[in-house]
């Protein structure tokens, strides 16, 4: 009768090699085991995607290959006002000059500055003319986002059409035979929209934006003051209103 103990003694090796071949066997099916749940267990959050990757590799080059990196621009157009300015102010020429910065095909920051003369006249109460030249100076710093144009047509989406927003600083001033008569300044919220043509093989570029900078300057709400009347004498011409400009843009792209 063969036993366990003379099986392990009379052939060890034969014993030994068959325990190895089976713990063996059982290390592999635990292995496969938890590669089975790791795999049921992926995050797509944290794990590695290569679809990821891929789609992050392919937005890269869509920017380097249709986008711009910078932007210089210059201006020119037209500046009126609303409420009570549009009847002491003129509407004017404007110009002036922007450097914009892309992040990526949708958005941007642009900086710049423009200015605008304008003729300021009113009457007195005793109806006598006066006669001004009212200057505008601003710079500001906006944020720009182009529109997807992926789902438009191709008429439209090579218009390149945007949003508009920021802040400025505007300087006005008031003259009179080239003397300066007044100053002050004022912040102003702006928002609009626009434009912008690329041609040219993506070196240049045109376009066209509507500009409205909600601003509070000096007196704001009060009328004007009559110069024929002294002390607290007024004119019924009430100081309101908010800049509007509508520009016409061309470019230099990088």
């Amino acid at each position: 009768m063969i036993t366990f103990s003379n099986l392990f003694i009379k052939k060890p090796l034969q014993f030994l090699l068959q325990f190895l071949i089976v713990f063996a066997c059982y290390n592999y099916s635990a292995y496969a085991q938890d590669d089975t749940q790791s795999d049921d267990n992926y995050d797509p959050f944290s794990d590695y995607s290569e679809f990821t990757e891929a789609s992050t590799e392919e937005g890269d080059l869509n920017f380097f290959r249709n986008g711009r990196l910078l932007s210089i621009g210059l201006m020119a157009g037209v500046t009126g006002f609303t409420g009570g300015y549009s009847k002491l102010y003129t509407i004017s020429p404007s110009f002036g000059a922007t450097l914009t910065y892309f992040f990526d095909m949708q958005f941007a920051i642009q900086t710049g500055f423009k200015t605008s003369d304008h003729d300021f006249s009113f009457k007195d109460s005793l109806g006598a003319n006066y006669n001004f030249k009212m200057r505008l100076f601003d710079i500001n710093l906006y944020g720009k986002y182009f529109f997807n144009t992926q789902n438009m047509t191709r008429a439209f989406a090579e218009w390149n059409p945007y949003l508009i927003g920021g802040v400025s600083f505007i300087q006005r001033s008031h003259s009179n035979a080239l003397v300066v008569r007044s100053s002050d300044s004022a912040q102003s919220f702006d928002f609009g929209g626009g434009v912008e043509y690329i041609y040219n093989k993506k070196r240049n570029y045109f376009g066209f934006m509507l500009l409205y900078q909600y601003t509070t300057f000096a007196g704001e709400g009060q009328l004007l003051p009559d110069p024929a009347l002294s002390g607290s004498g007024l004119t019924r011409y009430k100081q309101d209103g908010d800049p509007i400009t509508l520009m016409g843009t061309i470019g230099i792209n990088f």
